[in-house]
Protein backbone atom coordinates (compact mmCIF):
# COMPACT_ATOMS: atom_id res chain seq x y z
CA UNK A 1 0.00 0.00 0.00
CA UNK A 2 3.22 2.18 0.51
CA UNK A 3 3.41 2.78 -3.44
CA UNK A 4 -0.32 2.94 -3.96
CA UNK A 5 -0.06 5.67 -1.06
CA UNK A 6 2.45 8.05 -2.66
CA UNK A 7 0.57 7.89 -6.48
CA UNK A 8 -2.54 8.79 -4.83
CA UNK A 9 -0.76 12.24 -2.69
CA UNK A 10 0.38 12.84 -5.83
CA UNK A 11 -2.77 12.85 -7.94
CA UNK A 12 -4.55 14.42 -5.02
CA UNK A 13 -2.05 17.35 -5.11
CA UNK A 14 -1.75 17.85 -8.83
CA UNK A 15 -4.44 20.90 -8.76
CA UNK A 16 -1.68 22.40 -5.74
CA UNK A 17 0.99 22.21 -8.71
CA UNK A 18 -1.11 23.92 -11.18
CA UNK A 19 -1.95 27.08 -8.66
CA UNK A 20 1.67 26.96 -8.21
CA UNK A 21 2.84 27.43 -11.58
CA UNK A 22 0.40 29.79 -11.96
CA UNK A 23 1.65 32.25 -9.07
CA UNK A 24 4.79 31.39 -9.97
CA UNK A 25 4.29 33.37 -13.40
CA UNK A 26 2.36 35.88 -11.96
CA UNK A 27 5.63 36.49 -9.33
CA UNK A 28 3.20 36.04 -6.40
CA UNK A 29 4.66 34.21 -3.23
CA UNK A 30 3.68 31.57 -0.85
CA UNK A 31 5.18 32.10 2.42
CA UNK A 32 6.29 28.67 4.54
CA UNK A 33 3.31 28.70 6.78
CA UNK A 34 0.76 29.41 4.05
CA UNK A 35 2.07 26.36 2.14
CA UNK A 36 2.02 24.41 5.78
CA UNK A 37 -1.76 25.29 6.39
CA UNK A 38 -2.45 24.21 2.65
CA UNK A 39 -0.80 21.41 2.82
CA UNK A 40 -2.31 20.93 6.36
CA UNK A 41 -5.47 21.07 4.91
CA UNK A 42 -5.38 18.55 2.33
CA UNK A 43 -4.02 16.32 4.66
CA UNK A 44 -6.58 16.71 7.28
CA UNK A 45 -9.49 16.55 4.54
CA UNK A 46 -8.20 13.38 3.37
CA UNK A 47 -7.62 11.56 6.57
CA UNK A 48 -11.24 12.80 7.68
CA UNK A 49 -12.96 11.68 4.93
CA UNK A 50 -10.70 8.22 5.05
CA UNK A 51 -12.37 7.89 8.44
CA UNK A 52 -16.05 8.50 7.31
CA UNK A 53 -14.76 5.89 4.43
CA UNK A 54 -13.76 3.42 7.30
CA UNK A 55 -17.08 3.91 8.91
CA UNK A 56 -19.32 3.38 5.73
CA UNK A 57 -16.95 -0.04 5.30
CA UNK A 58 -18.26 -1.50 8.23
CA UNK A 59 -21.91 -1.65 6.92
CA UNK A 60 -20.69 -3.29 3.34
CA UNK A 61 -19.10 -6.69 2.60
CA UNK A 62 -15.49 -6.42 1.95
CA UNK A 63 -15.77 -6.64 -1.78
CA UNK A 64 -18.23 -4.37 -2.38
CA UNK A 65 -16.63 -2.21 -0.44
CA UNK A 66 -13.75 -2.61 -2.77
CA UNK A 67 -15.69 -2.07 -5.68
CA UNK A 68 -17.52 1.04 -4.53
CA UNK A 69 -14.20 2.59 -3.35
CA UNK A 70 -12.60 1.72 -6.83
CA UNK A 71 -15.38 3.18 -9.19
CA UNK A 72 -15.28 6.66 -6.64
CA UNK A 73 -11.95 6.66 -7.83
CA UNK A 74 -12.39 6.47 -11.46
CA UNK A 75 -15.74 8.60 -11.62
CA UNK A 76 -13.33 11.21 -9.78
CA UNK A 77 -10.63 10.65 -12.01
CA UNK A 78 -12.64 10.63 -14.99
CA UNK A 79 -14.09 14.32 -13.66
CA UNK A 80 -10.81 15.30 -13.55
CA UNK A 81 -9.43 13.82 -17.11
CA UNK A 82 -13.31 15.37 -18.36
CA UNK A 83 -12.14 19.32 -17.03
CA UNK A 84 -8.90 19.10 -17.70
CA UNK A 85 -9.45 18.57 -21.63
CA UNK A 86 -12.75 19.98 -22.29
CA UNK A 87 -14.41 21.28 -19.04
CA UNK A 88 -14.66 24.60 -18.05
CA UNK A 89 -11.14 25.35 -16.68
CA UNK A 90 -9.26 26.10 -19.56
CA UNK A 91 -6.18 27.43 -19.94
CA UNK A 92 -7.34 30.81 -20.61
CA UNK A 93 -9.37 30.81 -18.24
CA UNK A 94 -6.40 29.81 -15.64
CA UNK A 95 -4.57 32.67 -16.80
CA UNK A 96 -6.82 35.07 -17.59
CA UNK A 97 -6.49 37.90 -14.53
CA UNK A 98 -9.47 39.30 -16.14
CA UNK A 99 -11.79 37.00 -15.89
CA UNK A 100 -15.40 37.87 -14.86
CA UNK A 101 -16.35 37.35 -10.60
CA UNK A 102 -12.95 37.51 -9.94
CA UNK A 103 -12.64 36.81 -6.17
CA UNK A 104 -15.52 35.03 -6.08
CA UNK A 105 -16.15 31.68 -4.80
CA UNK A 106 -16.78 30.20 -7.99
CA UNK A 107 -14.16 32.24 -9.80
CA UNK A 108 -12.13 30.55 -6.58
CA UNK A 109 -13.18 26.77 -7.72
CA UNK A 110 -11.82 27.23 -11.29
CA UNK A 111 -8.84 29.39 -10.92
CA UNK A 112 -7.75 28.60 -6.97
CA UNK A 113 -4.74 31.57 -8.03
CA UNK A 114 -7.00 33.74 -7.75
CA UNK A 115 -6.73 33.14 -3.92
CA UNK A 116 -4.56 36.74 -3.29
CA UNK A 117 -7.45 38.41 -2.75
CA UNK A 118 -6.47 41.44 -1.36
CA UNK A 119 -3.78 41.63 -4.29
CA UNK A 120 -0.55 41.97 -2.19
CA UNK A 121 1.71 39.70 -4.25
CA UNK A 122 1.87 37.39 -1.16
CA UNK A 123 -0.92 34.33 -0.06
CA UNK A 124 -1.36 35.26 3.92
CA UNK A 125 -2.09 32.73 6.46
CA UNK A 126 -6.01 33.63 5.87
CA UNK A 127 -5.51 33.12 2.59
CA UNK A 128 -3.65 30.16 2.25
CA UNK A 129 -7.05 28.54 4.27
CA UNK A 130 -9.31 29.51 2.02
CA UNK A 131 -7.17 28.05 -0.59
CA UNK A 132 -6.30 25.27 1.41
CA UNK A 133 -9.98 24.18 1.09
CA UNK A 134 -10.54 24.79 -2.17
CA UNK A 135 -7.06 22.76 -3.13
CA UNK A 136 -8.60 20.12 -0.53
CA UNK A 137 -11.67 18.80 -1.91
CA UNK A 138 -10.82 16.57 -4.72
CA UNK A 139 -8.52 15.28 -1.50
CA UNK A 140 -11.87 14.10 0.49
CA UNK A 141 -13.52 13.08 -2.26
CA UNK A 142 -10.53 10.62 -3.09
CA UNK A 143 -10.24 9.71 0.85
CA UNK A 144 -14.09 8.12 0.38
CA UNK A 145 -12.94 5.84 -1.97
CA UNK A 146 -9.82 5.26 -1.00
CA UNK A 147 -10.58 4.38 2.39
CA UNK A 148 -13.18 1.70 0.96
CA UNK A 149 -10.13 -0.47 -0.82
CA UNK A 150 -8.10 -0.66 2.00
CA UNK A 151 -5.66 2.88 2.71
CA UNK A 152 -4.42 3.55 5.31
CA UNK A 153 -5.55 7.01 6.76
CA UNK A 154 -2.70 8.71 8.63
CA UNK A 155 -0.18 7.36 5.99
CA UNK A 156 -1.83 8.59 2.73
CA UNK A 157 -2.94 11.66 4.87
CA UNK A 158 0.90 12.19 5.13
CA UNK A 159 1.89 11.51 1.86
CA UNK A 160 -1.06 14.12 0.52
CA UNK A 161 0.26 16.59 2.75
CA UNK A 162 4.23 15.87 1.80
CA UNK A 163 2.80 15.78 -2.09
CA UNK A 164 0.72 19.03 -1.38
CA UNK A 165 4.22 21.04 -0.73
CA UNK A 166 6.33 19.51 -3.14
CA UNK A 167 4.33 20.08 -5.86
CA UNK A 168 3.34 23.63 -5.00
CA UNK A 169 6.69 24.79 -4.42
CA UNK A 170 7.18 22.96 -8.40
CA UNK A 171 4.72 24.75 -9.75
CA UNK A 172 6.17 28.23 -8.30
CA UNK A 173 9.63 27.44 -9.15
CA UNK A 174 8.58 26.30 -12.63
CA UNK A 175 6.12 29.11 -13.30
CA UNK A 176 8.65 31.90 -12.44
CA UNK A 177 11.05 30.45 -14.51
CA UNK A 178 7.95 30.76 -17.48
CA UNK A 179 8.62 26.63 -18.34
CA UNK A 180 6.24 27.09 -20.26
CA UNK A 181 6.45 23.33 -21.55
CA UNK A 182 4.67 22.69 -18.40
CA UNK A 183 1.10 23.33 -18.34
CA UNK A 184 -1.88 23.20 -15.64
CA UNK A 185 -3.83 21.31 -18.38
CA UNK A 186 -0.84 18.39 -18.42
CA UNK A 187 -0.34 17.98 -14.67
CA UNK A 188 -4.70 17.89 -14.10
CA UNK A 189 -4.88 15.13 -17.00
CA UNK A 190 -2.08 12.85 -15.21
CA UNK A 191 -4.22 13.32 -11.76
CA UNK A 192 -7.01 11.95 -13.47
CA UNK A 193 -5.35 8.98 -15.05
CA UNK A 194 -3.70 7.88 -12.21
CA UNK A 195 -6.96 7.88 -10.27
CA UNK A 196 -8.85 6.27 -12.95
CA UNK A 197 -5.91 3.69 -13.09
CA UNK A 198 -6.02 2.94 -9.73
CA UNK A 199 -9.62 3.27 -8.95
CA UNK A 200 -10.19 0.23 -12.28
CA UNK A 201 -7.09 -1.68 -10.66
CA UNK A 202 -9.49 -1.88 -7.52
CA UNK A 203 -12.61 -2.89 -9.39
CA UNK A 204 -11.15 -5.57 -11.22
CA UNK A 205 -8.91 -7.25 -9.01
Amino acid sequence: MLLEAILLGVAVSMDGFSAGFAYGIRALKIPLISLLIIALSSAVSIMVSMLLGHALSSYLPLGIASIVGGSLLLVLGGGVIYTSVIGCNSEGDLFDARAEGRGSLLSLLRNPEKADLDKSGTISAGEAFILGGILATDAFAAGLGASLVGFPPVLTGFFVGLSKIVLVSAGLYLGRRSVMFVSSRGASLAAGLILSAMGLINIIT
